[in-house]
């Protein structure tokens, strides 16, 4: 064959040298094309190239050799300052805690140091009323995302140490819901699920109105369900209020004279709708989001419903598709690393390579 010898060529230029008219040379293209022996290619030019799907793979193999070495290594030293500039610089207003919500969008950390530990040193004038409107706007959700495998339904009634992360609303169901045992479950938080399934968001007063119990034991069952992950709440002073010991948040509320109701201005409760299988694309593109360059050791640092395999697998098909680049980007750290074009320092000079049978990061 023809092709196999002259190999990546333009529509026109293979009818010259064939000597043969455009509709017998297209007819002779589009059979070969459907055996699997010939690929049509749309250039830059937007011009249509044929190629041998040998050539055509060899061609793709030196291509990708050379993007995954068009790149200089940096030192991990490096790699932190220009992490720590990303999260921590030119973060002010409510602007810049939405992004800083944004890059650390589905991280895990302990419910007690969110706010001063995480938001305020990357937001400059960071005042707890900003976090207060974007979840009451409706902007971002706080609720557990990582699986509690704890049987016993006794504890102290806090959330201090439970994991909890930010998400934006529409991005909820990207994360899957984990499947508790009806154990874990008290008689009256089976009780304030169904009921906010049935009618929807609901108070906690509203809660106490149909139930017919105690306000503490509202809240006792709503820390409960907090900590399994299965429900969540318009405001974000249930995170301050329910990270304190009960003793604590007595205190607090016999200070904060007026709030009769303090449960009802952390606004309604919902039920996390059931989610069988997480969006593991939009998973690895909010982590990429977050650290840059994305590896092994610090994907491990993640408390996500996504293993590495499977991890590498979306960000192979990323790659393909020409919005990130991978290979090795920072000394030290074995493994394949995934990278956006933004966060590297490319070559001036591209490599001149040979193919090779293996890939370099394979």
């Amino acid at each position: 064959m023809k092709l196999e010898t002259i190999g990546f060529t333009a529509f026109d230029s293979l009818k010259k040298i064939l000597m043969v008219s455009a509709s017998s040379l297209l007819q002779a293209l589009l059979l070969l094309e459907t055996q699997g022996k010939v690929f049509k290619v749309i250039g830059e030019d937007k011009n249509e190239y044929w190629c041998e799907r040998h050539i055509l793979a060899r061609i793709r193999k030196q291509t990708h050799y050379m993007k995954r070495n068009s790149h200089n290594l940096i030192s991990p030293e490096t790699y932190q300052k220009k992490l720590i500039n990303k999260h921590f610089a030119n973060h002010e207003g409510m602007d810049g805690l939405i992004e800083v919500l944004k890059l650390l969008e589905g991280f895990s950390a302990p419910a007690s140091i969110w706010e001063e530990h995480l938001l305020k040193p990357r937001v400059k004038d960071y005042q707890s009323y900003m976090l207060d409107q974007l979840c009451y706007s409706g902007q971002f959700v706080f609720k557990r995302i990582t699986p509690n495998n704890q049987i016993s339904t006794n504890g102290i009634a806090t959330i201090k140490n439970t994991p909890i992360t930010f998400i934006q609303r529409q991005n909820i169901e990207l994360f899957a819901t984990s499947q508790y045992l009806p154990e874990q479950f008290t008689i009256q938080g089976q009780k304030i699920i169904e009921l906010i399934q049935a009618c929807g968001a609901m108070y906690a007063s509203d809660l106490q109105k149909q139930l017919k119990c105690m306000m503490l034991e509202i809240e006792n069952t709503l820390i409960h369900l907090i900590k399994l992950g299965v429900i969540y709440c318009d405001g974000a002073s249930a995170l301050r209020l329910f990270s304190m010991t009960p003793a604590m948040r007595g205190r607090y509320i016999k200070k904060a004279k007026g709030v009769s109701s303090y449960l009802d201005m952390m606004g309604r409760w919902s039920v996390t709708q059931n989610v069988g299988k997480s969006d593991n694309k939009a998973i690895v593109k909010i982590l990429l989001n977050r650290y840059g360059i994305l590896f092994k050791a610090n994907f491990e640092k993640e408390q996500l419903p996504l293993n590495w395999y499977d991890a590498v697998y979306e960000l192979t098909r990323l790659e393909a598709q020409g919005e990130i680049l991978a290979g090795r980007f920072i000394k030290k750290y074995s493994g394949i690393q995934f990278a956006y074009k933004q966060f590297i320092q490319q070559k001036p000079i591209e490599l001149e390579v040979e193919i090779h049978e293996k890939d370099c990061c394979s």
